[in-house]
């Protein structure tokens, strides 16, 4: 059976690429087995690859790793492409030509190599020298020459299956997806083997109109050839790519339908059901599919992490254990193995599974921060700050070195953390600002915020229009009790970013709370509530302007609602006040009783309390 290669495909490795590649041009012709020599003696060596097994995605805590649709190249193995050996002859000038080619790669002068074997292609039209002049351009990224050049080969061999899926392959890699169809198709008529998913699954990541258009034409050839898996599972990717998941869903069930072990159709209606709501659903579907194939690495990946999803935290941490001793080598599967274990505080479990993985040099941050987390549940502080020291550039970086600096401004004080930053600003200047924040916020943290107005203001004064910075130096003002300031950025950042909910609420608060100004702050409330309703915060402080009006009667559904959604304790001292001044006095003690338990040392209401003259102890 004739079974391709993927490697024109977009985002696959190519089979040579200069500018990645520390072998010698000369060896890596070795290593595909297309030599000069195969066209001269007419002997062409044929080598199989593998298609690598499916690899878990990088996982986090809240990793559904599941959404999207992916290439259906992970279910299918590929055999490099070769042109077929045929006892070939040249004149002494042709063969003189095409040694100047070969020696001009070794020599790494790629455009004279790809330009020399596309000339002697089109004179001779030899398909052997068609097929290394397509060879070389594609290597070289000049996919219209590696077109020209297999047109060229076509032309001497138009049954021949392996041009048709170098052709398609290359309009593939140039989005001219409908071109690559027709190509397909007719290596299906050759081969009798469909490919449909994977063009399907390259045009699913372009542009929505070439996603329709393609649609369209395989809609057109399922009504002439309605019992073809392979179409129907291809148009189900395109409708789940356009958001048409119940339509995507009905052509990966007929799909099943026509062919119950087509893999293809099983893994993409899999990965849909996982990418949607209902999690459940998807597991019992993953469930049979690995009835079937019960090998599938992919599956059994997925599975793992729709238990975790389904808050089967236990279930998904045997399964990733499982896993783990089917796929030793697997640093993925280690990491989200480490990482659940962290979750469920197996802690001597998940550092042992960490460390293993550190010793691998993969996943080197991820390993690194959560490792430093443990040791500080451990009791191993110098420990952690050790393994959060050697964090890199990652998403994890910056929380990994704001954790240092707080266990140093925890055990030396808060000088020697901002001496860890400033040194650490020093040695990644491309991340002076992130840190310089990070700085401002540990300094407020403490207590020391002019230090961290300072900060603040000189990163404002670098760039005037970062909001983020505005915002934080707003907060900073307001504990400073520098309410102009304060309104002032605020002010500024609403103007940077209007929807800017945060800003609306803090400035309405503010305005509301502290400078009294309550039919200002109204509108700015409103909004702030439109862009997020169901913020208990912003519904909160609606509320809390309400009952400075004295309009009770719009007052309280607000507060209700917001202490009915969380019984944070400055909620609590609104909603409660608001009761006590209507009458509901026994009520009101039940949620500053409430709150307290949230904050036990709550200013707030020890404040109302005071100043309501309220007993908390009194019935």
């Amino acid at each position: 059976m004739f079974t391709p290669s993927l490697t024109a495909v977009p985002n696959a490795t190519p089979l040579l690429h200069p500018a990645s590649s520390k072998r010698t041009y000369l060896t890596q012709l070795i290593l595909t087995g297309i030599l000069l020599g195969s066209f001269l003696s007419g002997c062409a060596a044929h080598k199989q690859q593998a298609q690598p097994e499916d690899q878990a995605t990088e996982p986090s805590l809240n990793d559904t790793a599941t959404a999207g649709t992916t290439t259906a190249a992970t279910q299918a193995e590929s055999a490099a492409i070769e042109p077929k050996p045929k006892p070939a002859s040249f004149s002494q000038e042709e063969l003189l030509e095409l040694l100047s080619a070969e020696f001009a790669g070794q020599r790494q002068q790629f455009e004279r190599a790809r330009d020399g074997y596309l000339a002697a292609a089109e004179r001779t039209g030899n398909p052997q020298i068609a097929a290394r002049a397509a060879q070389v351009s594609q290597y070289m990224g000049s996919y219209p020459q590696a077109i020209q050049a297999a047109r060229i080969w076509l032309a001497a061999e138009p049954d021949n299956p392996e041009v048709h899926w170098q052709l398609a392959q290359l309009y593939m890699s140039q989005r001219l997806f409908l071109n690559a169809l027709e190509h397909l198709s007719v290596l299906q008529d050759l081969t009798g083997d469909s490919h449909y998913e994977l063009l399907a699954s390259t045009a699913s990541l372009g542009a929505e109109s070439d996603r329709k258009k393609l649609l369209d034409a395989l809609s057109q050839r399922l009504v002439t050839t309605p019992n073809n898996p392979s179409l129907w599972t291809a148009a189900g990717i395109l409708e789940q790519s356009l958001g048409n998941n119940t339509s995507a869903l009905n052509h990966y069930n007929q799909a099943l339908t026509l062919a119950p072990d087509s893999l293809p159709a099983a893994v993409f209606k899999a990965r849909m059901l996982a990418s949607g709501a209902d999690k459940r659903a998807a597991l019992t579907w993953v469930d049979q599919v690995l009835v079937q194939h019960p090998d599938h690495k992919g599956m059994e990946v997925l599975r793992a992490r729709l238990l975790l999803n389904t808050d089967q935290t236990e279930a998904a941490r045997q399964a990733f254990d499982d896993l783990h001793q089917s796929y030793p080598g697997d640093h993925t599967i280690l990491l989200s193995l480490g990482l659940i274990e962290f979750e469920l505080e197996l802690n001597q479990d998940s550092y042992n599974h960490l460390l293993s993985l550190l010793e691998t040099g993969a996943h080197q941050p991820q390993a690194l921060y959560y490792l430093g987390q443990l040791s500080e549940r451990l009791g191993k502080p110098d420990q952690a700050l050790s393994y959060y020291a050697q964090v890199e550039d990652s998403r994890e970086f910056m929380p990994a070195h704001l954790n240092a600096a707080a266990l140093l401004a925890e055990q030396q004080g808060i000088q020697s953390a901002v001496d860890y930053l400033t040194a650490l600003r020093q040695s990644h200047p491309d991340k002076h600002n992130e840190l310089m924040v990070l700085e401002a916020s540990l300094l407020t943290d403490y207590g020391h915020f002019q230090d961290a107005l300072d900060r603040y203001t000189r990163l404002i004064d670098d760039n005037p229009n970062d909001a983020k910075v505005i915002y934080y130096r707003a907060l900073v003002a307001e504990r400073m009790n520098n309410l102009p300031l304060m309104e002032q950025d605020l002010e500024r950042v609403i103007e940077l970013q209007p929807d800017n909910a945060d800003a609306l609420n803090a400035l309405g608060y503010t305005l509301v709370d502290r400078l009294h100004r309550i039919e200002d702050a109204l509108p700015l409330l409103k909004r702030a509530l439109v862009l997020r309703p169901n913020s208990p915060a912003i519904i909160d402080s609606l509320g809390w302007a309400y009952f400075k009006l004295g309009d009770y009667q719009q007052a309280e559904p607000l507060l209700q609602r917001a202490f009915t959604i969380v019984a944070d304790h400055e909620i609590a001292a609104h909603y409660g006040e608001l009761l006590w001044v209507t009458g509901a006095q026994q009520q009101a003690r039940e949620v500053w009783r409430a709150g307290l338990q949230d904050h036990a040392n709550s200013a707030i209401i020890r404040a109302t309390l005071q100043r309501l003259k309220v007993e908390m102890d009194a019935e």
